[in-house]
């Protein structure tokens, strides 16, 4: 990348971060709890921003894995990917027994992100699987669903 993308990068990641702060004092303020809930996920969405353009900034998308590293990861994922399933059963069950419609949103929504992650975590241990320094196609695929579905 050139200087100047970099510079801009960098600037739209501090922007995003200041957001995030502002927000996240906002959302301290508020007493109305779906209110929160909104204004926190703003915030996270915020900070997930900043996250996406700092990787581009570090990265360039050239960065390799060593095989340990690729290995560590792996074993990380799956542990994570046990987790991730065991919650969505949960939540499941949960959603099955609730009779409240908002609290059944609600868990359906957590449901949703679930399935989501889980989706995510699977297409980044395929990812490892292979020569990962090597499929910018693949990154920019990753990159591309990481921003919009997790």
């Amino acid at each position: 990348m050139q200087e100047d993308s970099i510079s801009l990068l960098t600037k739209q990641r501090d922007l995003e971060t200041s957001i995030a702060e502002s927000l996240e004092r906002t959302a301290g303020t508020t007493m109305n709890p779906i209110v929160r809930l909104i204004v926190t996920a703003l915030v996270l969405d915020s900070k997930k921003h900043a996250a996406i353009l700092q990787a581009l900034i570090d990265a360039k998308f050239d960065g390799k894995l060593v095989e340990t590293e690729k290995e560590d990861m792996r074993k990380a994922l799956r542990a994570h990917l046990a987790g991730e399933t065991d919650m969505l059963n949960k939540i499941n069950n949960l959603i099955k027994v609730t009779k409240d419609p908002l609290i059944k949103a609600g868990l359906q929504r957590i449901a949703q992100d679930e399935t989501s992650h889980h989706k995510m975590i699977q297409k980044l241990m395929d990812l490892f699987s292979g020569d990962v320094g090597k499929t910018l196609d693949r990154w920019q695929l990753l990159l591309k669903e990481s921003a919009t579905g997790c």
